[in-house]
């Protein structure tokens, strides 16, 4: 309950600052949403569904960095995986962090491209491809609720703060535990109109 709640909550929301601080265009029409959504108040659950530029931006934050950057399943029957027969009972590992940065999965994948889930892009994203959560019986039981949180508090923040990098140097995600987390990640922060 803590890993989930917190550290993958925690590791969407740096990932996604981190993204919209290295791509101030993108940064800046979140900024509009914010601010025409919000009108400078706190998100509430009411707003969700109104910040589709947030959501867009965490989904592909989550597809750039999933939290959970590998998962065990094991067969429960005899199955083909590519060209290998796996015997019932047989442990398979995947990650996600490698299955989202796939070419014939997603177009120019290792860039940074919320409009690719706008509803007309999002469509052409083969099922199965995208899983931060998991998937199938196995997806997490807490993936709506995790969106939820970290959609309002992406929002809450940016209505009030700017990040930016203070170098051009690119994060390398670390793999702790069962997350991936950013490595260091020195930013400056701005109270947005105080420049």
């Amino acid at each position: 309950m803590f890993l989930a709640g917190i550290e993958t909550t925690a590791g969407a929301l740096t990932w996604s600052l981190y993204l919209l601080g290295r791509h101030r265009e993108i940064a800046a029409r979140v900024c509009v949403e914010v601010d025409s959504v919000l009108g400078g108040r706190r998100a509430a659950w009411e707003d969700v569904s109104r910040l589709g530029e947030v959501k867009r931006v965490l989904t592909e934050s989550l597809r750039l960095y999933p939290p959970g950057w590998i998962f065990t399943r094991v067969t429960t029957r005899e199955v083909d995986l590519g060209p290998h027969r796996l015997p019932e009972g047989t442990g398979v590992a995947y990650s996600p962090y490698v299955l989202h940065r796939q070419d014939a999965a997603f177009e120019r994948p290792e860039e940074f491209d919320p409009d690719r889930w706008s509803p007309q892009r999002a469509a052409d994203v083969p099922p199965g491809a995208y899983v931060p959560f998991g998937g199938g019986v196995h997806v997490c039981i807490g993936d709506t609720f995790g969106m939820t949180e970290v959609t309002l508090a992406l929002a809450t923040v940016i209505s009030r703060w700017t990040f930016t990098p203070l170098d051009d140097r690119m994060v390398e995600p670390a793999a702790r535990r069962a997350t991936l987390t950013p490595g260091p990640l020195p930013m400056r922060v701005h109270r947005r109109g105080s420049r």
